[in-house]
Formats: structure tokens, sequence, C-alpha cells
């Protein structure tokens, strides 16, 4: 990958504008893939929220490891938030699928 098309593909990852005719095609498919983002709604954390006793960041701030080490078993989703992973979306407090 040259300089230009990394250069390119910066400026799509970071939502800037980026006139497509201006893209390679090499270019255009990575951009169509950087664009894919997972994204969830933003989470207000100071707030209570239904469950937090049994999620992932909640247990690691009260040592529970041995309970955590389980709970992260064969992980399908990740913490939007903190990064953690869950098998489990219940265990963490904004869930993204892996």
């Amino acid at each position: 990958m040259t300089a230009g098309v990394r250069s390119k593909l910066h400026a799509v990852a970071h939502n800037r504008a980026v006139a497509p005719n201006r893209l390679g095609k090499e270019a255009m498919t990575m951009a169509k893939a950087v664009k894919k983002k997972r994204v969830v709604a933003e989470h207000a954390l100071f707030k209570t929220h239904s469950g937090h006793t049994k999620h992932l960041c909640q247990l690691v701030s009260q040592r529970k490891m041995d309970q955590v080490a389980d709970l992260s078993k064969a992980a399908k989703y990740l913490c939007h938030i903190c990064g953690r992973a869950a098998a489990k979306a219940t265990n963490l407090c904004e869930p993204v699928e892996i």
C-alpha cells in the first residue's frame, strides 16, 4: 500500500471528506471495510443500570477474579466502554458482538 492510499484511508477512517473518484480501486475496497464500524449508542457511565452487579467491570472492582475468568471463557462479546470480553452480553455494560 502506498503512502497516498494510506493517507486517503486515514481520512476516510476519521470521517473526513474524500471524493470517491480520488480513491483508487484498492483504497475503495479498504475504505468500505473501514466504514463498517461497530457503534453503540452513547452510554451514561454514572447512571445506575440494571444488572450491573453481574457485569465484569463490577466483579473486577470487587476482585472476584475466579468468577471473571469463568464468565470470560469462550468470549463472544466485547464491552464498548472498557474493552473486557465475556461469553454473554448480560455480563457487560455496553456489549458489542465480536
